[in-house]
């Protein structure tokens, strides 16, 4: 998220390239304990997390991304709620059975209520419009591969989705689908040209070179098997069958008791389409949010850049500011002042639905 990406970057994120929920929004509501006087700077990417952070009743969200097309997501995903009743909510962004003409027909609805240029962007975006806007993105494609290089296991992947406790769960896991073949499978999708030059991944030159990414999915697969239930963690559904179960667990935002909560709340939001560090460090930002919810950055920041962007951070912040930080394969430690939450960052990492990720959480 530089003010100067590189050529790579550009390209990497001049589409949608995260349309569902990668992440567990419960976590950042545990971190950063919002209130009615709560003003907080998130990262837009699917537009999961500002809608989520509604539910801890901010006064204000603003939700940043420099790479424009997610900002335009949101607006038609927050155009989306504000017109339609929860089961056409569903099925116009995909995650119930819906028709192609009857998604285009519900876009022409909501076309007026978007900006110009997020007008522009989705009249020209017909097929993404068709099949549901809810997994269009560059990361759920690969989410789509992933479910399906799994597919000989369909029939244990539904007897693991079908266990009632935790138990039998890890009992089965661990009899029946973590052997050799489990292990030989993420070895193969953790070698680093495959991300670089298949998957397009820019954030993989940050992550180090003496660090075991098969090693580490194994760890978080084997962690999720003992401590959730899969039919109640929709990162694992998405994961593994390669969309959520509507029938089953869904992310914060996409479940139907707390749709009309963020309904009501739309408006509390503010779309800004520029780079992360320079909103930062403008003078409008200085002493001007209590919360931040800057997510997985660090993937795509070089030490230097993830430096910046917590000076940036702190600069921004008023007294007792909360910060949540996740991180994946990336895992800059930059921290100038403050108080880190070492209990809490533990505590996320274990229970966590979006298992791959751990934490930084300070109090500024």
């Amino acid at each position: 998220m530089s003010s100067q990406p590189s050529t790579n970057i550009k390209s990497f994120f001049g589409d949608i390239n995260y349309s569902a929920a990668n992440e567990d929004g419960a976590s950042e509501l545990a971190a950063l304990r919002l209130d009615a006087r709560s003003r907080v700077l998130c990262i837009t990417a699917s537009g999961a997390r500002p809608l989520e952070l509604l539910l801890g009743d901010p006064e204000a969200v603003v939700a940043v991304d420099f790479n424009a097309t997610q900002n335009h997501l949101l607006e038609l995903k927050m155009a989306a709620y504000r017109t339609l009743d929860y089961a056409a909510f569903a099925a116009f962004i995909g995650l119930r059975s819906g028709d192609a003409a009857g998604r285009r027909d519900t876009y022409v609805r909501l076309a007026p209520q978007l900006s110009p240029p997020a007008r522009i962007y989705w009249d020209a975006q017909a097929s993404k419009l068709a099949q549901g806007i809810l997994y269009c993105g560059r990361w759920e494609s690969f989410m789509r591969l992933f479910a399906r290089l799994t597919f000989s296991r369909r029939d244990l992947l539904r007897r693991l989705f079908a266990c009632q406790t935790l138990p039998e769960q890890a009992e089965l896991w661990r009899r029946e689908w973590d052997n050799g073949v489990w292990r030989g499978f993420l070895g193969a999708i953790s070698v680093r040209w495959l991300w670089r030059y298949v998957l397009r991944e820019p954030g993989v030159v940050n992550v180090p070179a003496d660090f075991d990414v098969a090693g580490y999915l194994h760890a978080r697969f084997a962690h999720v098997a003992q401590t959730r239930l899969f039919r109640d963690t929709p990162y694992l559904s998405l994961m593994l069958r390669g969309s959520y179960d509507p029938a089953g667990g869904l992310p914060l935002h996409l479940a139907p008791e707390y749709y009309e909560t963020i309904k009501a709340r739309l408006d509390r939001i503010t779309v800004v389409t520029q780079d992360l560090a320079a909103l930062l460090e403008e003078p409008e930002s200085r002493g001007a949010y209590d919360a931040f919810s800057v997510s997985d950055f660090s993937s795509y920041a070089s030490p230097a850049f993830h430096k910046r962007i917590w000076r940036g951070v702190e600069q921004s912040a008023r007294p007792g500011a909360r910060v949540c930080e996740r991180q994946f394969l990336v895992k800059h430690q930059t921290l100038n002042r403050g108080h880190r939450d070492d209990a809490l960052e533990r505590k996320l990492a274990e229970t966590d639905g979006a298992f791959i990720y751990s934490f930084i959480c300070v109090t500024l």
